[in-house]
């Protein structure tokens, strides 16, 4: 751990901070904004992306999710950050044509918007254009200092999927193991970090429902979750030292 950043500072600032002041970013399905769980939620940006053909300039997502994906995610991170603000940023829908270009729209969005953490419970199969397209994103969001976390597939970390497989991003696969709001590291694995990937609650769905439901998906914004706590107390921390400072709150937790 850096000097001046010592484990005992980070273990704080998951203990006390709360999410406030840090500003996430939801590459997801939507999320349905009037649903019970979010009558306290603090959000942002609502926005829908299409493929580039249709424009360049991203849409009013209307605060919907036809799925309920995005939902449940946003309910997992606030269980862990309540006080985070969310910004949704619609990129898995009805278009499949073209999705990698719309996701690199939205994470550049995101960034540009002044999001500090990009939470990503999807993941793609690695061809070249895929690759290349995710990279190019990645690679901006490291150099602005913004958190990349991303869910493994469920069939198991050594199944390559992007962007977790990113040497800069979480990578977060699932764990019946870790605790509700703890995670364990994986050492030697570019999927690092491990969290449950199903909450001992229904989690919040479209249309008003809520259904249990579990995968990597949902252990992702638990560590998304700590990497707010974390920044709501420690501000700036670049996704380099945040790494660490995981590292230290997984150690502790295995111990």
């Amino acid at each position: 751990m850096n000097e001046g950043f010592p484990a005992m500072d980070v273990s704080s600032a998951v203990r006390t901070g709360d999410g406030s002041g840090v500003r996430v970013a939801l590459l997801d399905s939507g999320i349905e904004r009037l649903h019970p769980e979010f009558k306290d939620a603090t959000f942002a940006d609502d926005l829908c992306f299409t493929i580039a053909g249709k424009g360049n300039a991203p849409g009013d997502a209307g605060g919907v999710d036809f799925f309920g994906h995005g939902t449940a995610v946003a309910g997992v991170l606030l269980d862990i950050a309540p006080a985070a603000t969310i910004g949704s940023f619609r990129v898995l829908g009805g278009e499949a044509y073209g999705r990698d270009e719309i996701i690199r729209r939205a994470a550049m969005e995101a960034i540009a918007r002044g999001y500090q953490i990009i939470n990503c419970s999807f993941g793609a199969s690695g061809s070249p254009f895929t690759v290349m397209s995710f990279k190019s994103w990645i690679d901006a969001a490291y150099v602005a200092g913004v958190h990349v976390v991303a869910a493994c597939n469920n069939g198991g970390p050594s199944i390559r999927v992007w962007p977790a497989h990113f040497s800069s991003v979480v990578a977060v696969d699932s764990s019946p193991d870790a605790q509700n709001d703890g995670i364990q590291r994986r050492r030697g694995s570019i999927v690092e970090f491990t969290a449950q990937g199903q909450r001992p609650r229904p989690l919040p769905w479209s249309n008003q429902s809520k259904r249990m439901i579990s995968g990597t998906s949902f252990s992702a914004p638990v560590v998304t979750g700590l990497i707010a706590r974390i920044l709501s107390v420690h501000p700036g921390i670049h996704p380099d030292e945040m790494k660490m400072a995981l590292r230290a709150i997984a150690e502790c937790s295995e111990s």
